[in-house]
């Protein structure tokens, strides 16, 4: 029943924390400034534009000034918000993604998509195991920006069916969800 196939190449990584490091070191070598445990307390604003942030250094606990041609917040949902009340809200989306116990039916390098009931979704074998994705559905975040909630056994029972019905010859209904 196959209609079509298409090949593309993808990244996929075992620890991402060593990429982030390699990104970090890349810059401080082309001349950025790298500090650790410094939160930021708020965004340092001029003519209307974010133009760096303060900071405060967890181990002597003085607060610094950092400024920056370009800022990039990377700290998650309604973070911007805490740091300059003034910026608009940004509707939040949570993703679901499921890990599946092995063992994979193709080729260790494999992945394939379908289409599920509304959405496209992929199989992908990862260490012995099958990542599965994604459900999307309206975030639930707090005040502090933290999920109000984790997933239900419900959902992920849900979505495990959903994946299923699109990859009938994969034998998802008797695996396992990994945590």
């Amino acid at each position: 029943g196959l209609a079509g196939a298409a090949v593309w190449t993808d990244a996929q990584m075992d620890s991402s924390e060593r990429l982030t490091l390699g990104f970090l070191r890349a810059a401080w070598e082309g001349g950025a400034l790298a500090a650790n445990h410094c939160p930021a307390l708020e965004l340092l604003q001029e003519d209307g534009r974010v133009r760096g942030a303060r900071v405060r250094d967890a181990e002597s606990g003085q607060n610094h000034d950092v400024r920056a041609a370009c800022v990039l917040l990377a700290a998650g949902p309604r973070a911007a918000q805490a740091l300059v009340p003034s910026l608009p809200e940004v509707p939040s989306l949570r993703a679901l993604n499921l890990v599946l116990s092995g063992p994979w039916p193709l080729h260790e390098r494999i992945g394939v998509g379908a289409r599920g009931a509304s959405r496209f979704l992929f199989l992908v074998p990862w260490r012995d195991h099958l990542l599965v994705g994604t459900d999307y559905r309206a975030g639930v975040v707090s005040s502090d920006g933290r999920r109000a909630h984790a997933e239900s056994e419900a959902d992920i029972r849900s979505f495990q069916a959903e994946v299923a019905r699109a990859f009938p010859w994969a034998g998802i209904e008797g695996r396992r969800v990994t945590l």
